[in-house]
């Protein structure tokens, strides 16, 4: 008994911290809702914390990228010149937004190579060793310089691995305190209530969730021509298509 006693205490410190990363945060998202798209939106630790529960691995810090905004362009150097310094080193791969009318001679598909003339201007160059990008055409301002973000690669598989030791250690655990609870206690039958409220409780709590009535919907407003009319995609009013035909008189009887 004393070995079933240190097994349960180890094995309940050793998954204690884990365990209650995972309740904490499983909590939160039921309670906020949060999700995001991808690692690069989790800023917070909470919610890099969010992407061990969810995906098994801890987004990485982001590079602090920093956006330039165009303010004009030498032809004569083919040299873009920014609002703000726009710390790129040389080689620096970037493209250009087409949230405005971009200089002749570059395309938003591509990126770009840039090289440093000065805190505030720099030339492009399709290729680091390759000649400048020749430019021409007005300087649009509502052009912005972003530079490329590398996706960083994530391996689960250890991570995971713990993951299942986690689950398995605490079944174990608690099967271990289950032994206890029935050798420690002359009274058995508190015991025997507690496992069958911990079975009973959530079940009967999950099929009360299933006996809500749906919201009344009020009913279309008599002579309400703008009123939609549940159906399949293209009968009823404002639709847009044309009025049906006429149904043929019935038989015997002369069309009018």
């Amino acid at each position: 008994m004393k070995l079933v006693r240190r097994v349960h205490l180890y094995l309940g410190c050793f998954f204690t911290p884990l365990l209650m990363m995972f309740l904490v945060t499983g909590f939160l998202l039921i309670w906020t809702g949060d999700r995001m798209k991808g690692p690069d939106e989790a800023t917070s630790l909470l919610q890099r914390l969010f992407f061990v529960h969810t995906e098994q691995y801890l987004p990485a810090d982001q590079p602090d990228l920093k956006i330039a905004q165009l303010k004009s362009i030498d032809p004569d150097q083919n040299a873009i010149f920014t609002f703000e310094p726009h710390g790129f080193p040389d080689q620096t791969p970037v493209r250009l937004t087409e949230s405005g009318t971009l200089p002749e001679g570059i395309d938003a598909e591509k990126f770009y190579h840039t090289k440093t003339l000065s805190p505030s201007s720099f030339t492009l160059h399709a290729e680091p060793s390759a000649p400048a990008i020749e430019l021409s055409g007005p300087a649009d301002t509502n052009v912005y310089i972003m530079p490329k973000v590398e996706l960083r690669a994530y391996n689960p598989k250890a991570f995971k691995l713990l993951i299942y030791l986690m689950v398995t250690g605490v079944v174990v655990t608690m099967l271990l305190g289950v032994v206890l609870a029935f050798k420690l206690t002359k009274d058995k039958r508190p015991v025997w209530a507690a496992i069958a409220l911990g079975i009973i409780m959530p079940f009967l709590l999950l099929k009360l969730g299933q006996n809500q009535e749906p919201p009344e919907e009020p009913p279309p407003g008599p002579g309400d021509s703008g009123t939609e009319i549940p159906g399949p995609p293209g009968v009823g009013p404002g639709n847009g298509l044309p009025p049906l035909p006429p149904l043929p008189p019935p038989p015997g009887k002369p069309e009018q």
